[in-house]
């Protein structure tokens, strides 16, 4: 939808706007968008703020289903390749682990912290940026070792501040048991 929330009305995420399912991001979205909207109601009802709230409200949820469509479309660009594929998703891994390791880390957490998946994280934004750009550039030179190795490495390097989880680890052919701890 073009708009998401208005004067006294909000769509939940998943509502809003429905990305493929390839990372199942739709429950946990919208379970962070009535984590949202209930923080919301609590300190604006009934204020002259509430307006510019869900205007805000508005924004975050369409900078996060943007995100989203990034991550699932450039897994999707590169599903004829698998390891360049197995690479794309590490984007959505980093993404996720770090959102739930804030969520966990964070004592004054209310909500509406952060965007969902890290949708506000610029340094993120343009490590995902530049690895759909070098991913389109891959692929329409004709993806070769040498070429899909680089793009690995390279897809690394951007993420590996969000790598607390070790992913590339080529030993455990794409097998990871993590789990966020605090």
């Amino acid at each position: 939808w073009e708009c998401v929330a208005g004067d006294g009305w909000a769509m939940l995420p998943h509502t809003a706007g429905f990305i493929d399912p390839l990372h199942s991001t739709g429950i946990a979205h919208t379970l962070c968008g009535v984590e949202r909207l209930t923080t919301l109601l609590i300190s604006e009802w009934n204020r002259r703020s509430m307006r510019s709230a869900l205007q805000q409200y508005d924004r975050i949820v369409r900078t996060e289903l943007r995100h989203v469509d990034r991550l699932v479309a450039g897994c999707y660009q590169a599903l004829g390749h698998f390891d360049l594929l197995a690479a794309c998703t590490m984007l959505y891994f980093a993404a996720a682990i770090t959102y739930e390791e804030d969520r966990l880390a964070s004592s004054a957490h209310t909500g509406t912290d952060r965007y969902f998946l890290c949708a506000d994280d610029t340094t993120l934004q343009e490590g995902i940026s530049a690895t759909l750009y070098h991913l389109t550039d891959v692929l329409h030179s004709g993806p070769d070792e040498r070429s899909c190795a680089y793009f690995i490495e390279e897809t690394a390097r951007r993420i590996a501040p969000y790598n607390t989880a070790g992913l590339f680890a080529p030993t455990i052919n794409n097998m990871y048991a993590y789990t966020a701890t605090v």
